[in-house]
């Protein structure tokens, strides 16, 4: 789901200045500390220190300069996480991107063209944007490289047609509503896998569209299912080699989608809390030969039931 910065939660007293003196002592004992500022100099020590070394700094600032941010990624071992820089200039994207091949700015709230272009090419989170222009996305969707997009809510077409063109894998979980064009636009994505877990229920013409991806897709926070739109979902597992990952966390099945899943030969796991009518539990204990039947069909319908796993094996 959308990851928001949380840079507003940390009061400014709170962050620490990473300076020459704190820079030496990291060097022979790291600290898990949050700063907000890092001395160029302090930048410029652990840019020399040993590659063997992992230095990992948590920087909750707002704003990173060039210089410092150029420096440490001149070590390959120095691990910068920036949670709470919201602005990025084209120069401090550029020194980020220098010797790097992961980006994650969770608290960065706009991108420029020119930011973007530093970053193509590499794998790249970005959660904190709602909103992504065409050109943006057509240029981070270059390469095979993951893309992390889970702020974005709403997806116009025109975006989601560059993002299709994205041969990595694309996340998308903050998506809470797709129309059946966009779906069948995002089907079209030439990358690995398609991570939608923003969305709570698909119908059938919206689970055939999707069910047209080759990649592997991921809808790990569906709550409902309709009869027609389970069918879709079996039927494009029983045709393809890719798959649909995560499907598992129902809260409300009709019994005609029940009966659908009861079909399949697989392992059905649910998370969550699930409740079934008794005769919708009773297809599920029939169908996987459950030793406990009523046990298990008093476990179905009720509201507390959190977990279960029915199978053959």
């Amino acid at each position: 789901m959308p990851i928001q910065s949380q840079t507003n939660a940390l009061s400014a007293t709170s962050l620490k200045t990473l300076t020459v003196e704190v820079a030496r002592q990291f060097i022979n004992r790291p600290e898990q500390d949050r700063y907000g500022a890092i001395e160029v100099e302090a930048a410029k020590i652990l840019s020399e220190a040993p590659r063997n070394l992992a230095i990992e700094i948590d920087f909750w600032g707002s704003s990173i300069s060039a210089a410092a941010a150029r420096q440490l990624m001149r070590n390959p071992s120095v691990i910068l996480r920036l949670h709470g820089v919201t602005t990025l200039t084209d120069e401090v994207a550029c020194a980020l991107a220098e010797n790097t091949t992961s980006i994650a700015l969770n608290g960065l709230t706009s991108l420029s063209e020119s930011a973007a272009k530093a970053f193509a090419g590499k794998s790249v989170v970005l959660n904190g944007l709602t909103t992504l222009t065409p050109n943006v996305a057509k240029i981070l969707a270059q390469g095979d490289h993951s893309l992390g997009l889970d702020g974005l809510t709403v997806l116009p077409e025109e975006t989601a047609a560059m993002l299709a063109q994205h041969k990595g894998m694309l996340s998308l979980n903050g998506v809470t509503s797709l129309s059946v064009k966009t779906a069948a636009i995002l089907a079209k994505h030439q990358g690995t896998s398609l991570s939608l877990w923003g969305l709570r229920c698909i119908s059938k013409r919206l689970a055939t569209k999707l069910a047209l991806y080759q990649g592997g897709l991921e809808l790990g926070f569906l709550t409902s299912l309709s009869e027609k739109a389970a069918q879709a979902v079996l039927d494009r597992d029983r045709c393809s080699d890719n798959y649909w990952a995560g499907v598992d966390r129902f809260t409300s099945l009709s019994e005609a989608a029940v009966l659908v899943l009861a079909k399949d030969s697989r392992k059905l796991t649910f998370w969550g809390t699930l409740r079934l009518s008794k005769k919708a539990a009773q297809i599920f204990a029939k169908r996987f030969r459950v030793e406990k039947e009523r046990q298990l069909i008093k476990r179905l319908t009720e509201d507390n039931w959190q977990t279960f796993c029915l199978g053959n094996d």
